[in-house]
């Protein structure tokens, strides 16, 4: 994930973005869910976040033989 200090400031000391954090905690993987809560919620104004319409295509990578499938490709987010 790529951020700015901006915020990732907002993300640890706003009051409503700590709380969520905290209700969150008991979720399987909050960090994914936090993030993403606070980047793409227009209702929370986080510095940097991007609250448009998007389109999101990810990819797992599941072996270095797909790495030359990505190579090519635009705006893809591939977790490793």
């Amino acid at each position: 994930m790529a951020a700015t200090r901006a915020f990732l400031q907002y993300a640890l000391t706003d009051r409503k973005a700590v709380d969520l954090l905290d209700w969150m905690s008991d979720i399987k993987v909050p960090d994914e869910h936090f993030f993403q809560t606070l980047n793409h919620n227009p209702k929370w104004p986080a510095p940097g976040a991007f609250t448009g319409l998007f389109i999101t295509r990810a990819f797992k990578l599941r072996g270095l033989a797909q790495i030359p499938i990505f190579l090519f490709r635009s705006f893809v987010f591939v977790q490793v």
